[in-house]
């Protein structure tokens, strides 16, 4: 099966990863190619060079809000003709319109899939899935919240966790002194750092001794919030690492014991797949996915969000061992659903499944 994975820009968050672990995990009846559209500006070298070396060919296409879409389209076309595309898998709102004209254009010969992993502007978002409705062969969501919130435009083929490609631990931790809160995000206004601040200031009046915190990530609100962090708690009480390389981020989930997330909205975040995988305990906002990843009480905590004072009780109760060691362990085995393997088998029998259905209708009108 040849499936062409398109994105734009080359960055480092969820949607890259899950292209790059595709071209990972491919087998010996896959062949997978990559068409990426950019500015000019690439983000991420790291993801580049592992597309161009993993695709059986990446395709960078440089575009511009003047430049024409049929240079891009004229480009794919040519691409999926000479290489045999079977499948095209679309992740953003761009590659989706540029892949269903892709679609009417070359025939039945190709299918059209688009993953939605993320919402940011709901109206463009329907706009799409209304306008490209009759030539998407089918919708992949990341988390079943997210099908639920997009209704009406298309139905949804499947909901597929994006999954991870780090090592899971064979078993749970022992609890550790000082206990190490890791927040990986990065620092922008959705992710509540402030809000995050405030819990572990109360926590800190409570329990003065016994635990430090590991930010990790970038963004524009990084140095407000060091500052911040510097006026309202301990000095030896925490440390920033910039964003790694991939390769690096074990390291990061190792020294970590707890992964706290205090997001006012997420979809499926990575990195509270990662950090159960490596068996951390999760406190973490009701958002989103992610009570579809945490059992509130079993893998950790789910809490409102907004209510640091909440939050810092929680953390607190992870200082019992006993209640530490039964989350680590449950949050390992519950990472085991998450590898990105079982994610891929997933996809590759749903496109096994469309390949063989008969094509969408299309009613057109004019020249393409």
């Amino acid at each position: 099966m040849k499936i062409l994975h398109l994105l734009d820009d080359a960055g480092c968050g969820g949607i890259e990863v899950f292209v790059r672990n595709c071209l990972r995990f491919q087998n010996e009846s896959d062949e997978h190619f990559v068409f990426l559209r950019t500015a000019g500006e690439l983000r991420g070298e790291t993801f580049l060079t592992d597309y161009r070396s993993m695709a059986r060919k990446c395709h960078i296409k440089e575009w511009s809000d003047h430049a024409p879409l049929g240079n891009d389209l004229k480009a794919l076309l040519e691409m999926i003709t000479a290489e045999g595309i079977e499948i095209l898998q679309a992740n953003t709102d761009a590659t989706h319109w540029l892949s269903a004209f892709a679609r009417a254009a070359a025939g039945d010969t190709v299918r059209l899939i688009r993953t939605i992993h993320a919402v940011t502007r709901r109206e463009d978002l329907a706009v799409t899935l209304e306008g490209t409705q009759s030539m998407t062969d089918g919708l992949v969501f990341d988390a079943d919240v997210l099908r639920r919130e997009i209704s009406g435009a298309a139905p949804a083929t499947a909901v597929i966790p994006p999954g991870i490609d780090l090592p899971i631990r064979s078993k749970g931790r022992s609890f550790r002194n000082p206990l190490v809160i890791g927040v990986v995000a990065q620092f922008l206004p959705v992710k509540n750092h402030k809000a995050i601040l405030q819990a572990l200031i109360h926590l800190e009046r409570h329990r003065p001794d016994g635990w430090r915190v590991l930010f990790r990530g970038d963004g524009p609100l990084k140095e407000e919030f060091r500052r911040a962090c510097r006026e309202k708690l301990a000095p030896n009480r925490f440390q920033f690492r910039d964003s790694v390389p991939r390769e690096k981020m074990p390291e990061i989930y190792e020294e970590m014991d707890v992964a706290f997330l205090g997001s006012d909205a997420e979809v499926y975040p990575l990195s509270l797949q990662e950090a159960m995988a490596f068996g951390c305990p999760v406190v973490a906002t009701r958002v989103g996915g992610i009570p579809e990843m945490v059992e509130d009480g079993v893998e950790g905590f789910l809490v409102e969000p907004g209510k640091p004072e909440e939050w810092a009780a929680r953390l607190d109760a992870l200082f019992d061992s006993a209640c530490y060691e039964r989350m680590s362990a449950a949050a390992v085995e519950r990472a085991r659903n998450f590898s990105f393997e079982k994610t891929w088998e997933r996809y590759r029998s749903l496109f096994r499944r469309i390949s063989s259905s008969e094509p969408p209708v299309m009613e057109m009108t004019g020249r393409l």
